[in-house]
Parts: structure tokens; sequence; C-alpha cells
């Protein structure tokens, strides 16, 4: 509010206008619990995949366009990239 305008006391006016709606505002919840989640303990059982690109590279006189898949182990966190080659 001070940004914008001003007045005598502002600061202690702002402090019990705002206690007073603190106290009267409803409580609510901005979030929702998440389902339980089971816990997987072998590696590479869940895998999770993308397609990336293409993505245009450029050395010197050169251009190069570079597709990729990834694959993510959420266990481990490891991951794969594998080129993807298209042949027109």
């Amino acid at each position: 509010i001070s940004q914008t305008m001003t007045w005598p006391r502002l600061s202690n006016h702002c402090k019990k206008h705002c206690q007073k709606c603190q106290k009267n505002e409803k409580q609510q919840n901005k979030f929702s619990h998440l389902p339980p989640k089971e816990v997987e303990t072998t590696p590479w059982k869940t895998v999770c995949v993308d397609y990336v690109g293409p993505y245009m590279v450029i050395n010197k006189a050169i251009i190069y366009t570079i597709t990729a898949m990834t694959m993510i182990n959420p266990i481990t966190s490891w991951f794969e990239i594998a080129l993807v080659l298209f042949t027109y």
C-alpha cells in the first residue's frame, strides 16, 4: 500500500486491519493430498521415456538436426539417451 499512497499512522492501521481479516478469514486448504504411492525397489522396473527434439546445432558451416529418446530410471535417477536417426 505504501508504494501507491500514504497517510498518518499507515503502518499501524494496516497491522490492525490485517489482524482482523486474518482472524475472520476462513481457513482453506490450497492443496490436496496425493494418493499413496507404492515403493519401487527393482531398478528399471519402471522407466520414464521421453522423445526430445529436433534441435538444430550449428558447428562452423555444418548444421546438425538432433532428435533423441531419453529413458530415466526414477529409483536411481540413472538416465540413458539414444540418438534417433531419420532417413528421408
